[in-house]
């Protein structure tokens, strides 16, 4: 399981592109759940921001939380199938882009 963040401008989404990080999941045998994060999101304009991404196993649930100055700016909890794509359109023009690609840990699993 795989999470991808990148940042866009919304005026130029093709030129300003950039992926921030690409982050295998762990998983914790005692709580039999996979979990990621980032601490190093930085947007121009925008307070340094950081998320955290748990997913429950065999249910695969997941829950994503994104932090800004401190503030919770988004929660989100839903079952995942396969993929799971959040875009969060901040005040300084710039998009966050979040994907949760599933596959990877379908064949982990096997």
């Amino acid at each position: 399981m795989t999470l991808v963040i990148s940042k866009f401008r919304k005026d130029s989404p093709k030129e300003t592109r950039e992926k921030l990080c690409e982050v295998d999941f762990t998983f914790d045998t005692t709580t039999r759940s996979y979990a990621a994060g980032f601490d190093g999101i930085d947007i121009p304009g925008e307070a340094r921001m950081s998320i955290q991404v748990t997913c429950t196993e065999p249910a695969a649930y997941f829950s994503m939380a994104v932090l800004q100055g401190g503030n919770n700016i988004i929660n989100i909890a839903a079952a995942l199938k396969n993929y799971a794509h959040a875009m969060i359109y901040l005040a300084s023009g710039y998009y966050l882009e979040i994907q949760i690609e599933r596959e990877r840990l379908q064949k982990a699993g096997a």
